[in-house]
């Protein structure tokens, strides 16, 4: 049968290293990483842009170690957590292309964010439709929001940095907020 994404991926990063490629040129699917980690495992993304949506199922960690840019097609988010989905990310630039409209979308999962940028003109950065997040040590820069939150959302923010929100860098409708050491920044018509 055909081999496991994962295992192109090493076999085709193995022939670039030895043919003198850029193993960043490299195209990936964030679809074929996530889908081929298995349950409550952990991923480390590889350097270089990785494009696509993905959905997370269980309980997922994803490291970037500063160096991997994920960024989603036109008018989707980067990343969905549904109901029962648990993701921890860290060391990830999240980037706007096109015409996508959030970088993370939850939808009664569980978001924990970490040494996390957020660029580009999404609508939204962060939506929570329902669910738990957590983001620490972080940046926003651009969009109409930097995060929104609905009713029952809990959303913690702690040393985080918003700028250039063309519209207002936290919106909420009833959600739990609390903000520690968050400075908003460059804010269009309501800060």
């Amino acid at each position: 049968g055909p081999l496991p994404p994962l295992r192109r991926l090493a076999i085709w990063a193995a022939f670039c290293a030895a043919s003198g490629l850029a193993p960043a040129a490299l195209a990936q699917s964030l679809y074929d990483l996530v889908t081929s980690t298995p349950q409550d495992g952990a991923l480390t993304l590889p350097a270089g842009k990785i494009t696509g949506r993905a959905d997370v199922a269980g309980t997922l960690s994803i490291l970037g170690g500063g160096e991997s840019q994920l960024s989603a097609p036109e008018d989707d988010a980067i990343l969905v957590l549904p109901p029962g989905a648990a993701l921890s990310l860290s060391g990830v630039r999240l980037v706007q292309e096109g015409q996508s409209t959030m970088a993370i979308y939850v939808d009664g999962g569980s978001l924990t964010l970490a040494d996390c940028r957020i660029e580009g003109a999404f609508e939204v950065g962060i939506y929570v439709a329902s669910g738990q997040v957590a983001v620490r040590d972080c940046a926003f820069d651009g969009g109409l929001f930097g995060l929104q939150a609905g009713p029952g959302a809990k959303v913690t923010l702690e040393r985080i940095t918003m700028t250039g929100q063309s519209d207002t860098a936290i919106r909420t409708d009833s959600a739990a907020l609390e903000l520690t050491d968050v400075t908003l920044a460059g804010g269009g018509q309501n800060g």
